[in-house]
């Protein structure tokens, strides 16, 4: 077995990244004073963010903060509370301990040393204090001494990302008494606990009374170098033992990007070696005749990764490296030279050999049991990071006590708004999603452990932007109407309040499913066949009380989409609540939600009515609607920052935004007019599709980019004319009548504009003027000669092509099944399915026995409840009947050789 892939538990290299990971629980409030707030530090770079605090140490006022902040981190910044650099002195390292500090100039608040740590004892009440989450705001967090050592504290405080580098106070007396630096998190976590295993996350800070020396390096910059190296060294070693810790199978398959990506081949030369040794196995392992060459290729990658260890190592010493960087250095060389000398020895051929045959992870992780990828599977939940916008950084994550044994071969998927995947190794139970570019981000867990990839938990999306547009509770005393959302993980997901006796409540399901048994959103309330029955159902219900779940007055039943259900409330109800009809509060493992119709209707008061099209949109004849003139203007509503509307301009200030309601289909032009007078984040969005800025430089393009992905600059002060042209399948932007790209079509009729004028990146100030929505046809174009590009996905479809019910009056006329493709919305992979059909052999089967459909809604009425993992990475089938009824579902195969093999078994006779 490779010796080198258990790493030493508590070793600061690898445990301090944790700080970054683990999830905060709720604090409670504790105040600094004034002063010590203000000696607080915030510490920004361009990988990382973590804390730091202005400490007096004899005659001298100093910045400290650890030294795995600063380890790797470019362009490093060190901000005081006034939002002011700190003016600082070259930074120096403690000898033996995680710290770093450099004096200060310009500190006016200070924090001093408590004199007797010695006194310390367990049970004393501590204060943590910092840059929570990396959000950039301080926060305290509560806590006790629970364990004391020589050189470090233990705490029982629970440090949030971005706590790196806080100081630990003695309440007391509010002095420091240690600097939080890691966690110890052991590895499949039951929750139980015993006196000789905590197994729990356990909090440490380094004692400063202790350290022996501060180092001063050579240079100013030389700190900052060791610190890229370490990082380098860290990456590379950790990349490596991945590597052999997967098979030849897996390296093939996935290639270099899995393991290397392009910010490492930017940055360290390493990797650029290590990348060209991948790309060379693959290559060589892809064309090899036989076993034996497989052998040789797998033997010249062995020596190539070897070579690429050696050369990043040669010449390294301790004593090159400045105090605790020199010790953290000597890690990373015997870790090298472990490596070197299991080379050399006599196991590694065997090993080796194994890794070119195996067909599951050979080493490390793989010795604790293997996943099962037909029955793992992870719940996977989101929520904002604290001191975030509530549409910029999310941590999607599964409870501790679901983390498997063994995680090889999970990894993290995030999809991007663009289809763009980016690809993470598991190590811990959360993952980061930063959301920079307006769109839905769908993130889950996938196995790449047997050759073949399989999503093995739910599909998270995180929305930009959709703060506070899910209605989740509704005053009932007067008639209105509503699309109320409803969770599936809260015993209170939505509330209905001021509920009078004889109050009519109206609920008609609209879309989206829920758990049933297992640990996916597979239950549709709607379907009177859904596995769960009425456990599965929506529920009208009491609120919780006293930790219990309150009395279901009403069950919701199915096939409300036909005729809607109607409860009546037989006596007055301060608050009803709708939820899943389940007796049991603990709610976090279920996912997924549902969506219905919901109408309120007071007694005596009128039936609501739905609000009607907006004047100047009932017709579907050709025609022109100018939106800043007139009564239009009432359409108008400043949602954010400051707007106007005069003399048929409309200008957006600041971090800026508005909403126009309209509601038009397909096919439609939106026209207007931009001048950006400052700034450089002007946007308009209808619905899934946005004109916006891109790049962070004064350019003017469509996003999803889609085919072309064109941008266009512009200068202040300059005018520029943009139609979108909408049609069924596409959006087309033209800026200055010249076609600039072509992106996918919305994904419903367009019910509100948003314009912005700025954004937090960029305040800014843009005029709009002239907006006008034209209703077209399919042939009409804001400039002559440009058509609609042809859409190729559809050239490998069966007719009728995207219509289920006409396919299956097809197939009952020809005795086939209809095979529906469901793919996600920007329909990412149809190239896939189209080389899943392409050898003629395959063609001659799907034409003798199917009717092939290709649709994007999974809750399409004939495969309702059936798909609920319809991603980028995995497109969806469901095999139907003639009579409608579902004969078979599941992924859809990838490729020729696979999608023959597939359609074989799908069309023998049964």
């Amino acid at each position: 077995m490779y010796p080198l892939v258990c790493l030493r538990s508590v070793r600061v290299l690898r445990i301090a990244a944790l700080l970054f990971l683990i999830l905060a629980a709720p604090l409670r409030s504790m105040a600094l004073d004034a002063s010590a707030l203000q000696a607080m530090v915030i510490v920004e770079g361009d990988e990382g963010r973590g804390s730091g605090f202005v400490l007096k140490m004899g005659n001298q006022t100093f910045l400290i903060t650890n030294s795995h902040v600063i380890r790797g981190n470019r362009n490093v910044k060190f901000k005081n509370l006034h939002n002011a650099d700190l003016s600082t002195g070259a930074l120096e390292i403690a000898d033996e301990v995680d710290a770093v500090r450099a004096e200060v100039s310009n500190a006016t608040n200070v924090l001093e040393l408590e004199p007797n740590i010695d006194k310390l004892k367990i049970g004393d009440e501590v204060i943590v204090a910092g840059n929570s989450e990396g959000a950039g705001v301080v926060r305290e967090i509560p806590g006790k001494v629970v364990g004391i050592g020589p050189d470090r504290i233990e705490v029982d405080a629970e440090f949030v990302p971005g706590n790196s580098g806080s100081p630990i106070l003695l309440k007391s007396t509010g002095k420091v008494i240690g600097i939080a630096t890691y966690l110890y998190v052991p590895r499949g976590r039951t929750g139980a606990k015993s006196p000789f295993s905590l197994n729990e996350v356990r909090r440490f800070g380094y004692r400063l009374d202790t350290v022996g020396k501060w180092v001063t390096p050579p240079s100013k910059s030389r700190l900052m170098e060791e610190g890229m190296k370490l990082a380098e060294l860290e990456d590379l070693f950790k990349t490596i033992t991945s590597i052999l810790e997967s098979n030849a199978n897996f390296v093939t398959k996935w290639g270099a990007s899995t393991f290397v990506n392009k910010d490492e081949t930017k940055d360290y030369p390493a990797f650029v070696s290590l990348k060209t040794a991948i790309e060379d196995f693959v290559k060589g392992y892809k064309g090899a005749a036989n076993g034996d060459d497989k052998t040789k290729a797998a033997t010249a990658f062995f020596a190539k990764i070897k070579s690429v260890m050696d050369e990043d190592t040669h010449g390294l010493a301790q004593n090159q490296f400045s105090g605790f960087f020199g010790t953290q250095l000597k890690e990373s060389l015997d870790q090298f030279k472990n490596f070197g000398e299991w080379y050399e020895g006599t196991a590694m051929p065997a090993y080796r050999d194994n890794w070119v045959t195996s067909e599951f992870m050979v080493s490390g992780r793989s010795s604790l049991p293997k996943i099962d990828p037909a029955k793992f599977k992870l719940v996977l939940s989101d929520r904002v990071a604290q001191g975030e916008a509530l549409d910029n950084c999310h941590h999607v994550w599964y409870p501790t006590e679901a983390e498997p044994a063994n995680t090889a071969g999970l990894f993290w998927i995030i999809v991007d708004p663009a289809g763009q995947q980016k690809v993470m190794e598991m190590h811990h139970t959360s993952v980061r999603v930063r959301t920079p570019v307006a769109g839905t981000y769908k993130v889950y867990v996938e196995f790449r452990g047997d050759g073949r990839s399989k999503t093995v938990s739910n599909v998270v999306e995180v929305k930009y932007e959709t703060a506070g547009l899910a209605v989740t509770t509704l005053e009932a005393s007067a008639s209105r109407m509503a699309n109320a959302v409803i969770a599936a993980n809260s015993p209170e997901a939505f509330t209905l309040t001021g509920v009078r006796q004889g109050t009519k409540i109206t609920l008609q399901y609209l879309r989206g499913a829920w758990k049933s048994w297992g640990r996916i959103a597979t239950a549709q309330p709607d379907d009177p066949n859904a596995e769960g029955g009425d456990v599965c159902r929506l529920a009208i219900a009491l609120p919780v009380k006293d930790g219990k779940v309150g009395e279901v007055l009403a069950v919701v039943r199915p096939n409300t989409r036909k005729e809607a259900f109607v409860f009546e409330a037989q006596q007055d109800y301060p608050t009803l609540v709708l939820r899943i009809n389940s007796k049991d509060i603990s709610y976090s493992g279920n996912p997924g939600s549902v969506e219905y119709k919901l109408s309120v209707q007071p007694p005596g008061a009128p039936a609501p009515r739905e609000e009607a099209p907006p004047k100047g949109f009932a017709a579907l004849g050709l025609g022109r609607t100018m939106l800043l003139t007139g009564s239009n203007e009432a359409r108008w509503e400043p949602t954010k920052g400051e707007w106007k509307i005069e003399k048929g301009v409309l200008t957006g200030t600041g971090d800026s935004i508005a909403h126009c309601k309209v509601t038009v289909a397909p096919p439609f032009a939106l026209e207007f007019k931009i001048k950006v007078l400052a700034g450089m984040r002007p946007r308009v969005k209808l619905g899934s599709v946005s004109f916006a800025n891109e790049g962070y430089q004064p350019t003017l393009a469509l996003y999803p980019p889609g085919r072309g992905g064109g941008m266009v600059e512009y200068q202040l002060n300059q005018t520029r004319s943009i139609s979108l042209l909408v049609r069924d399948k596409s959006v087309q932007l033209y800026i200055d009548r010249r076609l600039v790209s072509t992106g996918p079509g919305l994904d419903e009729e367009l019910k509100n504009l948003e314009f912005r004028g700025g954004d937090s990146w960029s305040k800014g100030k843009v005029e709009f003027r002239d907006i006008s929505v034209l209703r077209t046809d399919n042939n009409l174009a804001p400039a002559d000669g440009q058509t609609e590009e042809a859409d190729d996905r559809s050239a490998f479809l069966t007719p009728p092509g995207k219509d289920i019910d006409a396919a299956l009056q097809l197939a009952e006329k020809d005795k086939k099944r209809v095979l529906v493709f469901v793919l996600d919305p920007l329909q990412q992979h149809s190239h896939h399915l189209k080389a899943t059909m392409s050898s003629p052999e395959t063609q001659k089967l799907i034409d003798a026995n199917l009717v092939v459909v290709f649709v994007s809604d999974p809750e399409e009425k004939h495969i309702a409840g059936q798909v609920s993992d319809v991603s980028p990475a995995h497109p969806a089938w469901v095999l139907l009947k003639p009579d409608g009824t579902v004969a078979e579902k599941g992924d859809a195969a990838m490729g020729a050789n696979r999608g023959l093999k597939w359609i074989q078994k799908l069309v023998a006779p049964q």
